[in-house]
C-alpha cells in the first residue's frame, strides 16, 4: 500500500564523531550512536548539573525526522515501520495516510494514480511546513520567555554552560530560557578556545568554562525585538571554583 512515512535516519558519522568529542570531557563516553549507548549515556547524567547539556547535546547529533514514501525505519522510537495515524486535523501526512488505506480496503477512487504520483512531494513539502511550524513556536517561547525576564535584568541566576565559542557562552537558565556570556563578560585575559572539547581557557587564571558547566549568572540586557538575553558572572563568586 502507497503511504508518507515518518522516518528518522540513524545520526550520521560526523554527528556521532562530534557528539564523542563533546562527551569525552564531561566523563562520558560511546563506542557508537546506537540506542544502548545513548541512553546510557542519558541515565548517567540524570540528576547531574549537566543533565539538561548532555540531552540537548544527544538531541543534536540526530538526524532531523522527516516525511518520505521510502521506509527508512524510526531510529528515534527505534521502529522498522512508523507513520503517523493520530488524526487528520493534525498533520496532514494522516490524512494521507488515512487515504491510502481506504483505497487498499475498498474500491479505489478515480484519482488514486494521482494521488499516489503527488506522495514523494506531500511528504517533501509536509516535512518543510513542520519545519516553519517548529521554528515559529519556538521563536514564540522565546520571545514570551524574554519579555518575562525583562521585568528581572539586574537579578542573578543559576545557570548552566550550554554552549561554548570562540566569541562567548551560552547559558541555560533554570526556567530553560537560554542567554549570552560575550568574551569582555568573562574579563580581561585572553581564553583559548578548544573547538573539539568546547571549552575556553583562560591563560593567565587557567579558569575554564565547559559544557554542563554550573555557571552562576546575572541578567545584563533583555531585548524582546531580537530575542536575546545578556548575561555575566554573577558578581560576588569565586569563579576559580568554577575549575
Amino acid at each position: 500500500c502507497p503511504a508518507v512515512y515518518r522516518i528518522h535516519e540513524k545520526p550520521s558519522q560526523d554527528k556521532t564523531d562530534t557528539l564523542k568529542a563533546m562527551l569525552s570531557p564531561l566523563g562520558y563516553s560511546i563506542l557508537q550512536a546506537d540506542h544502548g549507548s545513548l541512553q546510557r549515556v542519558l541515565s548517567q547524567a540524570k540528576g547531574r548539573p549537566e543533565a539538561a547539556a548532555v540531552s540537548m547535546m544527544v538531541l543534536r547529533s540526530m538526524m532531523k525526522a522527516r516525511y518520505s514514501t521510502e521506509n527508512l525505519g524510526h531510529f528515534g522510537i527505534a521502529a522498522d515501520y512508523y507513520c503517523h495515524f493520530t488524526s487528520p486535523i493534525r498533520r496532514y501526512p494522516d490524512l494521507v495516510v488515512h487515504r491510502m488505506l481506504r483505497a487498499a480496503l475498498t474500491k479505489r477512487p478515480q484519482r488514486f494514480d494521482q494521488e499516489v504520483a503527488a506522495l514523494p512531494w506531500i511528504g517533501e513539502h509536509s516535512s518543510d511546513m513542520e519545519r516553519v511550524a517548529d521554528e515559529a513556536a519556538r521563536e514564540s517561547q522565546e520571545l514570551k520567555m524574554v519579555e518575562y525576564l525583562a521585568n528581572h535584568v539586574g537579578e542573578s541566576f543559576p545557570a548552566v554552560v550550554s554552549g561554548v565559542a570562540s566569541y562567548g557562552i551560552y547559558a541555560r537558565l533554570e526556567c530553560t530560557a537560554e542567554g549570552f556570556l560575550p568574551m569582555r563578560a568573562l574579563g580581561r585575559e585572553y581564553f583559548a578556545f578548544d573547538a573539539a572539547r568546547h571549552v575556553l581557557t583562560g591563560e593567565e587564571t587557567g579558569r575554564t568554562f565547559r559544557l554542563g558547566q554550573r555557571l552562576p549568572v546575572t541578567l545584563v540586557r533583555a531585548e524582546p525585538a531580537t530575542r536575546k538575553l545578556e548575561l555575566k558572572p554573577a558578581e560576588g563568586r569565586d569563579l576559580r571554583g568554577l575549575r
